[in-house]
């Protein structure tokens, strides 16, 4: 196996360059403007033309439309060694400011010293070394790659190469549809001038192409995408495949046509190594762009974490910076997702899968970038999920046709569209259309690993369903037949004498080469005479209008909740001693109560809390079960009895944890940190509100910001307390109080404190859960036995208000000292029954209590049932955790 063609010593250099003037209106494909430069910029310095000296430019990104000041786009060089030392010397003049080249078109996009600054060159895959590239280094390399039971061709550029053997067919150029393995291999060994020899060839098998047209003084086209070679690659043929990414293969070369790289080869991980180059990612990660596509959302059902668009909103600029890093570091890791069904626009009902909300709104942040150029490869025959287009447009192109007439029609779909599209073809798509952008990575490891199928839910699924279809569209088109396409349902309508080839095994065989099948029971073959139901539309020539779509009763069925665009938190639903009678009345919750009815919409209501023993009707329990809000029972003590729930999962923090840069150690010392300065804060607002100033609680609270053990911190609290209950002592007079004691509590003020937090920990267990916390798995606390360790944890910052439940009872004289039965002598007192309505009543009232919290008026019930969703929501984002902290 000899030959290899043209110059067979080449260097491979990468240009940095900076925006200096905005760019804009550009095509897809960049390799014509970069070509345009590259001709004038170096005539000085050879005095012959471009093509005559084997010089290639290759586009280091494509698909940009406009380029911005300050942003670093690249441009490589394929050069002949023989060449390399007149382009150093054009590089170095143009770094030095005594560039020679005239450029007499000033129209050009891409200009040194005018729209763009050259900022640095290097030569790829050995950095500072001007070593070329040669087919013996790269039979050194075809050494350590040999053995892979498949490579990778990602064409990055246009493929503009004729077939070759018999099996070339119709087409002039290969093309998506009819790229074989003998006609590429017999093609490829034609440009690279070598004989195969009796080895046998590998196989092509996922392939993910389309065809790029380019605009130029003629459309010039090629393939772009990529595909997999599979089996023994002999070494002779693999090192003429790497050898050939530095030399390019097929025509228009000097356009920056016909360039590709083998997966995993030097030049591969050295193109891909640049952190400077602008990228998608990039543009995604801007924070302007995130906040947009943030308010952009609606506010649809929360996924698995149960987060819903309002916590993203609520969490702010630091969610924003985090969203920014993980875009930059090009990985987003899948989580679970949640099934609903959803009525599309064209009428249909389907089943979406929706994942956790902050994943989708990176993915709608790289889709508001990547839409638009993305969409212009799009032909104007698809109506499916495009800015402008939508399937009443669809319905009306078809109801066109027939009033033009036509001699023969067909209407199909395609079976199981998104779940069988191949994920692997649609990788080597992307990985073609992005280049060495990371984007192709990102969306590759989110969504597209073993398995056939990509999610309907998914922000990005419509647009790669529309791309994956580009091969399609195309040949329907070359079969001269007119296609109006609305995702998977389409309409074929053709003429004269395209008629006599219009059947379902021709679209068929077109589907098969895609991976694709035809739904036969759904196809149905129609002449200008005939109606028919097209997208929600009844069309003929004399009939159009739209018809009426009955709901789908079998999703239901299935327990498979519909999904809400407008979707609302909303807020637990307290029900105590206060509520005499509770009834459901349509979409409305009603509460009777001394004072009155108070009526509540289901909607605003996130679950229902039953304390104690209010009179609740089966009718509620029934309507809560439907419109899927849980029920918790527990008794007046606080503890859980029981309930429904349609969702009983429940998750340790460390687990959920999710952060770009922080770990796990890191949060959990700043949850301590945060917890007992809260706590530390709260004690000392308390005492000011009684008139007592303590700098030595000052003190303590400032001097956390410097503690990195755990176990320093839990030693200022304990310091912080022996102060803090020293004062208390004073404020509960005439109770005897000398000192703080748990088990068992010791005198009327210990049992009273120790009630009220344990009422607290245990509604504080039931938000967790509802929250989806595990409470037995704490933080702060190490978890034990039947503990709610996260719980304690997290009523710590809200202490204070029983400590303010107990000084009000004894301040208004509403329990005293005789208030209080012991057992035997030596046992802890506990309150009698009166004494224990009156600790409870005022217990309950202090929760309904209302307070400023930011921009919202809270009930303190509200506010400590918010701070579990809090803490998952910080878990879930890697954000810091705030806990509450009196004004």
């Amino acid at each position: 196996m000899n030959g290899f063609g043209e110059n067979t010593r080449r260097n491979w250099l990468r240009l940095d360059f900076e925006v200096i003037r905005p760019i804009t209106r550009l095509e897809y494909f960049q390799g014509v403007y970069w070509s345009a430069m590259l001709r004038d910029w170096i005539r000085p310095y050879f005095g012959c033309e471009l093509s005559q000296l084997g010089i290639y430019p290759v586009p280091g990104q494509n698909g940009f439309r406009d380029l911005y000041p300050g942003e670093i786009v690249c441009l490589e060089l394929s050069v002949p060694r023989q060449h390399l030392a007149g382009v150093v010397e054009m590089l170095e003049d143009e770094l030095k400011g005594i560039a020679k080249a005239v450029f007499p078109d000033p129209r050009l996009h891409f200009l040194p010293g005018t729209s763009l600054k050259l900022l640095s060159y290097a030569n790829l895959p050995e950095g500072e070394s001007l070593e070329p590239a040669s087919p013996e280094s790269c039979a050194e390399e075809a050494a350590e790659l040999a053995g892979a039971a498949s490579l990778d061709l990602v064409f990055y550029c246009p493929l503009r190469l004729k077939p070759g053997g018999e099996g070339k067919g119709d087409f002039r150029f290969l093309d998506p549809l009819g790229l074989e393995t003998e006609v590429f291999w017999q093609a490829f060994c034609r440009e690279l001038e070598i004989t195969p020899g009796d080895a046998e060839l590998p196989r092509i098998g996922n392939r993910g192409l389309i065809w790029l047209d380019v605009p130029y003084s003629k459309t010039l086209g090629g393939l772009v995408g990529g595909i997999s070679l599979t089996g023994p690659i002999p070494e002779p043929l693999l090192t003429a495949l790497l050898w050939g990414q530095y030399r390019g293969i097929g025509k228009n070369r000097g356009l920056g046509f016909g360039f590709y790289t083998v997966g995993g080869s030097s030049l591969d991980l050295a193109r891909r190594a640049n952190p400077r180059r602008l990228s998608w990612l990039a543009r995604a990660a801007t924070l302007g762009n995130l906040r947009s596509t943030l308010e952009e959302m609606n506010s649809g059902s929360p996924g698995p974490d149960n987060l819903a668009r309002e916590d993203l909103l609520e969490a702010g600029k630091p969610y924003l910076l985090n969203a920014r890093k993980m875009l930059l570091k090009g990985s987003l890791s899948p989580g679970e997702t949640l099934s609903f069904y959803k009525r599309s626009s064209s009428g249909k009902y389907r089943v979406i899968s929706i994942s956790n909300i902050h994943e989708r709104h990176l993915l709608l942040a790289l889709l508001r970038q990547i839409e638009l150029p993305l969409d212009r490869l799009i032909g104007k025959e698809c109506y499916s999920y495009r800015r402008g287009k939508s399937y009443h447009q669809a319905a009306e192109q078809a109801r066109k046709y027939f009033s033009a007439g036509f001699a023969k029609g067909l209407k199909s779909d395609i079976s199981s569209f998104f779940d069988s599209i191949p994920r692997q073809n649609l990788r080597l798509l992307l990985e073609g259309l992005f280049g060495a952008d990371p984007t192709a990575g990102l969306i590759s490891s989110y969504m597209l690993g073993p398995g056939p199928g990509i999610p309907q839910g998914n922000p990005l699924s419509p647009l790669l369903s529309n791309l994956y279809l580009i091969p399609f569209d195309r040949e329907l088109g070359r079969q001269g037949w007119h296609l109006v396409r609305y995702a998977d349902d389409f309409c074929l309508f053709a003429n004269h004498p395209h008629d006599l080839f219009l059947d379902a095994e021709v679209v068929e065989g077109i589907l098969a080469k895609l991976g694709l099948k035809l739904s036969r029971d759904k196809t149905l073959s129609f002449t200008v005479k005939d109606s028919l139901d097209f997208l929600g539309y009844r069309v003929g020539r004399e009939d159009f209008g739209k018809l009426k779509q009955p709901r789908d009763p079998e999703l239901e069925s299935h327990g498979i909740p519909a999904f809400q665009d407008d979707f609302a938190r909303g807020r637990p639903l307290y029900l105590t001693f206060r509520e005499t009678h509770v009834t459901s009345e349509g979409n409305c919750i009603a509460l009777q109560t001394g004072d009155g009815i108070r009526r509540h919409s289901w909607k605003e209501i996130s679950r229902i809390v039953v304390i104690g023993k209010p009179r609740v009707s089966a009718g509620v329990i029934q309507q809560a079960l439907i419109r899927k809000k849980p029920v918790v029972f527990m008794t007046v003590m606080g503890r859980q009895l029981g309930g429904f729930a349609h969702n009983s999962r429940s998750y340790a923090p460390a687990h959920v944890f999710n952060s770009p840069d922080m770990s796990w150690q890191d949060f959990q010392l700043d949850y301590i940190r945060s917890l007992v300065a809260a706590k530390i804060h709260n004690q000392r607002t308390l005492l000011q509100s009684k008139g007592i100033s303590e700098p030595r609680l000052r003190e303590l609270e400032a001097s956390l910001t410097e503690c990195a053990d755990p176990e320093v911190l839990r030693g200022k609290e304990g310091a912080a307390s022996v102060v803090y209950w020293r004062h208390f002592r004073e404020l509960v007079k005439p109770l005897d109080f000398p000192r703080r004691s748990y088990h068992p509590p010791e005198g009327p003020v210990n049992a009273m404190l120790s009630l009220g937090y344990t009422i607290l920990y245990f509604r504080m267990a039931e938000s967790l859960s509802a929250a989806m916390l595990n409470p037995w798995e704490g933080i702060f606390h190490s978890p034990r036995g039947l503990h709610y360790a996260l719980a304690s944890d997290m009523i710590e910052p809200y202490r204070f208000l029983v400590d303010r439940v107990v000084l009000s009872l004894i301040h208004n004289r509403q329990i005293g000292p005789d208030d209080f039965i012991s057992e035997q002598e030596g046992s802890a007192p506990r309150l009698s029954s009166a004494a224990m309505k009156s600790y409870i009543h005022r217990y309950e009232l202090t929760m309904r209590n209302e307070v400023k919290i930011g921009d919202l008026t809270l009930s303190w019930a509200l506010q400590i049932d918010r701070a579990p969703f809090q803490l998952m929501r910080s878990l879930r984002l890697g954000l810091p955790f705030k806990p509450f902290r009196m004004c």
